[in-house]
């Protein structure tokens, strides 16, 4: 069956001095799909969703969003055209309460007041973190910070969303929750990239993996294709 793209990537490539972060990576997210990046630090993964999302300009490459290039635009621009990003260290503001953090975004839609706070509630219950509204946002776990994030990023709903590490140091109950959203939310349209060191849960989230190392892409395929690889083997679990 014929993969329709939300995300197309070609080419892309960084390099930060002499060192080439990125090298000619070519990437693809089908709708309702789930890809999983893995790859060992220093591969490139963080920089190749830098620059996927606008946060960093590529030295090449080309990038469209449901077939129309999005080449140069800004993450706030991006965001406009469906495309969310959460990132290994949630990027939230701490001394606002929960339910602020989720109305910010949402005071950039035409909704009113009640519409807002409707939306909000619901993301809120979603991500688990009903009955938390009141809370300031410092004073959530490194796991709930996580979720918040995630609810922040699901309030313009996405066409897709870029996760970096969401499932790093959370705990278990946590991981199922984060892991139960992607579900629910791909079951409704929405296509994830998500970044994971965690290869177990992550084969098990994912349609499609895609490894890098040293900046390259060495694999893509189905999570059990991609994980016998013997690229991936050798430059990944390292044996």
């Amino acid at each position: 069956m014929t993969r329709v793209s939300v995300l197309k990537a070609t080419g892309m490539s960084k390099k930060f001095g002499g060192v080439t972060a990125v090298d000619n990576v070519d990437i693809e997210v089908g709708r309702s799909e789930a890809v999983g990046l893995i790859g060992p630090n220093g591969a490139g993964k963080t920089t190749l969703l830098n620059m996927l999302s606008g946060l960093i300009k590529p030295d090449r490459g080309h990038v469209e969003l449901e077939g129309k290039s999005v080449d140069g635009l800004r993450p706030h621009q991006l965001m406009r055209k469906g495309l969310a990003r959460t990132f290994q260290i949630p990027k939230l503001f701490k001394q606002m309460t929960v339910l602020e953090n989720v109305l910010v975004p949402l005071a950039s839609t035409d909704m009113d007041g009640a519409a807002m706070h409707s939306k909000a509630a619901k993301l809120l219950k979603l991500v688990g973190l009903a009955g938390m509204e009141n809370m300031l946002g410092s004073e959530l776990s490194g796991g709930q910070q996580k979720l918040l994030e995630i609810a922040r990023a699901l309030t313009t709903e996405p066409k897709i969303v870029l996760m970096d590490e969401p499932l790093a140091g959370v705990h278990p109950q946590i991981k199922e929750t984060i892991l139960s959203t992607i579900s629910d939310m791909k079951k409704g349209g929405v296509s994830f990239l998500i970044v994971s060191h965690d290869v177990k849960t992550i084969t098990s989230i994912s349609d499609r993996l895609v490894a890098m190392s040293s900046g390259k892409k060495i694999a893509d395929g189905v999570p059990t294709e991609v994980m016998l690889s013997a690229e991936v083997v050798e430059s990944y679990l390292g044996v």
